[in-house]
């Protein structure tokens, strides 16, 4: 079967913009991401336990199993209007870099790369995501998740 569906650019934008003592301080970047002919968009309901959310030790495709040199952008959103969520995102079981991501707060990644070091050592050299995890604080919170990949 021949696919139909054609590589298209993924556009992003961040602004920041803020009135400080009577002076209007703002900032806009915007991104393209080219080549991409999948996407991933679903809302999942993250428990005060450990819940891996999107897994990338996989050589094919499936419900949240991507193929890490495919992924080109991640975007996780806590759309919470009251607790934060936890997100691991790991290297192996050992290894794991966790971030607070507050109530309407978006956690972005253009990558699959992370170092990540136990013993406080310095950088050596980037490895690939095994996975990202999410617990909820105090109560079940409910996540957007972007991905956005290339498959060839």
């Amino acid at each position: 079967m021949a696919t139909t569906v054609k590589a298209s650019t993924l556009k992003i934008s961040v602004k920041e913009e803020i009135t400080l003592n009577g002076k209007k301080h703002e900032y806009k970047q915007e991104q393209s991401i080219a080549d991409v002919n999948m996407i991933s968009q679903r809302i999942v309901r993250v428990p005060t336990s450990t819940e891996k959310i999107l897994d990338f030790n996989s050589t094919t495709i499936g419900a949240g199993q991507y193929v890490a040199g495919d992924v080109k952008y991640i975007r996780i959103t806590n759309l919470d209007d009251t607790n934060f969520v936890n997100i691991g995102i790991r290297k192996s079981s050992a290894d794991v870099a966790y971030l607070k991501v507050e109530k309407g707060d978006s956690l972005l990644l253009n990558n699959t790369s992370l170092q990540t070091k136990t013993d406080g050592a310095g950088f050596s050299a980037f490895q690939t995501l095994t996975d990202i995890i999410a617990i909820a604080d105090t109560a079940a919170v409910d996540i957007e998740i972007f991905v956005a990949s290339s498959q060839s």
